[in-house]
This record gives structure tokens, C-alpha cells and sequence, in this order.
């Protein structure tokens, strides 16, 4: 009989003190707790200078609803040592949680530029007398990685003017634009132009071309068509392909026979090249 009243003192001494840790302990009838779970990180891999978004479940485990406008959720960052580094904007929320139900919240987050390496971060979320936290979420970042800034537009405009005894007064044009593309490839617009009292205002020598390491596709106004050697100043279309130390041109068009007159000749040609050394090329042309 002594042992069974031991054993029943020790069972009133238990059940008094879990009475008083779920009557004033606020273990169990809490008016707010929460269980915090995240869901995923968007993108997975954090990268210093970017954005990221977590995606946080939160479940409401006490005893109250939280309220529509009267709670508010944000995140924590840390450094590896869990010491408080900044915080998101605290996002309202705007609808009723009632006790048992899960919350899902998207809380966007702007890593600093200097971040590198592993941090952690917290889930916070506030009401007006109380804040809870969720426990330490590892969050790894990678460094930030500057992108050469990459110009795609450039050229040049020179424009001329000159007036002298010996030399009627007369205005130029030089205009060159060009469209840097990615991989070495260019787009290119070049035109000149001159005006005098005996030369009405003109643009000539239109010139518009795309390079690319095995292309060059060219229309306009040439000052050397195929070769410095064969051909001097034409209009037309020139096509030439690279094929490793192989090159081979195409060319279509006119010249004209002399400065004096209007008349054209018309002209085709071929050109093949190839490269013996990096000093000496051979090659043939035929117009």
C-alpha cells in the first residue's frame, strides 16, 4: 500500500505541474504560435546583386485568427555566424488565418552585392504585440559575377568645311555606323557626300556590310572590289566565305569607263586565296 501511494503522489505531483505549464506556460492554448516550413527558394541558387523569392508556408497553431491587415510577414538574413546582417519589407497581410489553417507567402529579397558564400534567415511574422520567429534557414549565395558591358552601337561623323582663294568654297560628309553582334559578327553603313556652287549637294559611295568569321556579304560602292591589283573603284554585290585557310569571292557589278563619261562596264569575278603562313598568302583572281 505504501509503494501504490508513492506511485499516485508522483502521478498528482505530474499532472499538477503539466496543469500549470498548459494553463500559464502557454504551451498548448497560446493565443499565437505558429509552425513555419518553407517551401522553396525561386531561383534555387542565389546570386549576389539578384533577386530571390521564398516561398514560406506558415501553419497558425495557437488559439486566435489572425486577422485580415493586423499581421505582417518579412525575412531576417544572417551572417554564418547568426549575427543579424538586414531584413525585406514587411509585406501586410490582407486575409484571415484562422487557427489550423496554412498561410502561403512569396517574400521577395534583394541580396546585396557584397554577399558570398553561406548565410542564414529567418520567417518572421509580426502582429501588434507579439512577433513570432521560425528557427534558422540556410541560404547559400553564390559571388556576384560582373557582365562586361558589351557595346553594340558605334561609328563616326566628320563633316568638312573649306573656303579659299584656290579652292572653291565646298562642304564634306563622312558618316560610318556600325552594329557590334555577338561572336565577332558586325553590321556596317558607311556613305560621303560633298557639296559646292558647281556640285549640287550629293551622298555617294554607299557602302553597307556584314562580317562574320566565315561570312562577308558587302553592297555599294567599293574602292577596291576583288583585289588592289585587278580592280580598281565598282558598284555592286561582293560575297566571300572563309573555309579554314581556304577563302574564296564573288563579285557583281559596274564601273564606269572613265570620270569624263556616264558609260558603264559591266564585270563579274572570282577570287581564290589561301593562306601558306601566317606571313604569305597566294592568290587568283579572275574578272
Amino acid at each position: 500500500m505504501v509503494i501504490k501511494g508513492d506511485v499516485l503522489r508522483k502521478a498528482a505531483i505530474l499532472f499538477f505541474v503539466l496543469m500549470i505549464l498548459f494553463c500559464w506556460g502557454g504551451i498548448v492554448f497560446a493565443q499565437h504560435s505558429a509552425v513555419f516550413r518553407i517551401v522553396t527558394t525561386i531561383p534555387p541558387l542565389a546570386q549576389a546583386e539578384k533577386e530571390i523569392v521564398f516561398v514560406v508556408r506558415i501553419t497558425n497553431t495557437g488559439t486566435e485568427t489572425w486577422v485580415s491587415g493586423e499581421y505582417s510577414l518579412f525575412i531576417e538574413t544572417y551572417d554564418a555566424n547568426k549575427n543579424y546582417l538586414t531584413e525585406t519589407d514587411k509585406i501586410r497581410q490582407f486575409g484571415d488565418t484562422a487557427p489550423g489553417e496554412v498561410l502561403t507567402a512569396n517574400i521577395s529579397f534583394d541580396i546585396p552585392v557584397d554577399y558570398s558564400g553561406t548565410y542564414y534567415y529567418r520567417v518572421v511574422t509580426e502582429f501588434e504585440k507579439e512577433i513570432l520567429f521560425s528557427h534558422y534557414f540556410i541560404l547559400k549565395v553564390l559571388p556576384f559575377t560582373p557582365v562586361p558591358e558589351i557595346k553594340t552601337w558605334t561609328g563616326s561623323v566628320q563633316i568638312g568645311y573649306e573656303d579659299a582663294r584656290a579652292v572653291k568654297p565646298t562642304t564634306s560628309l563622312n558618316l560610318r555606323v556600325v552594329n557590334l553582334l555577338p561572336e565577332g559578327r558586325y553590321l556596317k553603313f558607311s556613305t560621303s557626300g560633298r557639296s559646292s556652287p558647281t556640285v549640287n549637294p550629293e551622298l555617294s559611295n554607299f557602302l553597307v556590310s556584314y562580317h562574320s568569321r566565315k561570312l562577308d556579304i558587302s553592297a555599294g560602292d567599293f574602292t577596291t572590289g576583288l583585289s588592289e591589283l585587278t580592280l580598281g573603284r565598282s558598284r555592286g554585290m561582293k560575297i566571300e566565305t572563309r573555309l579554314g585557310k581556304v577563302s574564296l569571292a564573288a563579285l557583281a557589278g559596274s564601273r564606269r569607263k572613265s570620270s569624263r563619261t556616264s558609260d558603264e562596264d559591266y564585270l563579274y569575278g572570282l577570287r581564290g586565296s589561301t593562306n601558306l603562313t601566317d606571313d604569305f598568302s597566294l592568290a587568283t583572281n579572275y574578272v
